[in-house]
């Protein structure tokens, strides 16, 4: 009879197990098709009437739960906005699989169908950094992505000039302990890339300059933060909460204004995942973003 009745609770703790596995797999949104965020931005440092539509591409992570198949959807959904800049924003590859150059992983010719009227281009990320970020700028040359690393791209529309700027990573790849890390930014190199008043938009990686920044640049885009990829209800994001330092003032995700009011900054929780493939409460995501001049 013991022997009947242990066997039978192995069993149903196995089962308890396989149902709690499967319900908590199911709930991971890490796999799920992404879904689109849209943002309307009200520029009054821009002439009133100049609008421009920019999609985002954040954080594609390759190898940590991303595939070439998967990215190939996230391509289509995102040249489904039909937006008029396509923003990649870094964190190509995860740093744990970036050294190993594995053909699985070579996301240049998912991205080279990326479609925009106006321009694609992109940035690096920290993971890039971590990686080889020198594989990554040879598959963005090879998508046919220019890099704005401390650059800038001039641009138009509808007879109006403006900039599509951008910074390297922030933090750069990791250095030997008791080194401090040195990110790879150069704001100033940025700005002298400009010459000219002209509307400009800001890529970066990292949100966390967005104080710094100078009044340049009233609209800035940026990832990394993954929005704490795990966001849970009565608790928030917990690794926000664990990393306050990682996560510079809680700029973890969404729209943000500088205290005068003269900047603002999306920050994207992006498609991908780092260390394991784990989001809840936080889905992949693409992001559109309606830019409008409303100055004089």
């Amino acid at each position: 009879m013991n022997i009947f009745l242990n066997r039978f609770a192995r069993d149903l703790a196995a089962r308890a197990f396989m149902m709690t596995a499967k319900a908590a797999i199911s709930r991971n949104q890490a796999l799920h098709p992404v879904c689109v965020v849209s943002y309307t931005l009200s520029v009054p440092q821009w002439p009133k009437g100049f609008n421009v539509s920019v999609a985002l591409l954040s954080d594609i992570h390759m190898g940590v739960g991303m595939n070439v198949r998967r990215l190939n959807d996230v391509v289509r959904a995102i040249n489904s906005l039909e937006c008029d800049v396509i923003a990649v924003l870094g964190d190509m590859v995860d740093g744990t699989y970036g050294k190993n150059h594995n053909p699985e992983h070579d996301w240049s010719h998912a991205l080279a169908h990326l479609r925009a009227p106006i321009a694609v281009a992109g940035v690096a990320g920290n993971h890039d950094h971590k990686g080889d970020i020198e594989r990554v700028r040879h598959l963005f040359a090879q998508a046919e992505i220019p890099m704005l690393d401390n650059t800038a791209l001039p641009l138009s529309k509808d007879g109006q000039k403006f900039w599509l700027a951008g910074l390297d990573s922030q933090l750069g790849a990791p250095v030997p302990s008791g080194q401090l890390r040195k990110g790879h930014h150069d704001i100033h190199k940025t700005l002298a890339a400009i010459t000219d008043d002209a509307p400009a938009i800001l890529l970066m990686h990292e949100p966390d300059i967005f104080d710094a920044l100078p009044d340049r640049f009233p609209v800035a885009f940026a990832g990394h933060t993954h929005g704490g990829q795990i966001h849970l209800p009565w608790i928030g994001r917990p690794i926000v909460r664990a990393f306050p330092k990682r996560f510079h003032k809680g700029r973890a995700y969404g729209h943000f204004t500088s205290d005068d009011h003269k900047r603002q900054m999306v920050v994207t929780s992006g498609v991908g995942c780092s260390g394991i493939p784990v989001r809840f409460g936080v889905p992949p995501e693409i992001v559109r973003v309606d830019l409008k001049g409303t100055g004089s």
